[in-house]
């Protein structure tokens, strides 16, 4: 239930992970933790929140960064 709620507040604010490298990059790393997560529903609602951050900021993930 705490994913599925961390997964929802996280695609609901993409500005917020635009303006903050380190937590995008964090959400991104639990995002594929919770992808390999072997609970029901889980790895649906992971892959889905994943398409949508990596949409909304695409240009924020393929920025260099050092």
């Amino acid at each position: 239930i705490v994913a599925s709620n961390i997964m929802y507040v996280v695609g609901q604010y993409p500005r917020f992970l635009k303006a903050h490298w380190k937590f995008l990059k964090t959400v991104v790393y639990k995002l594929f933790e919770f992808m390999h997560e072997t609970f029901p529903g889980v790895q649906d609602m992971a892959c889905e929140t994943f398409l949508k951050v990596a949409q909304k900021c695409k240009q924020a993930m393929a920025a260099n960064r050092p």
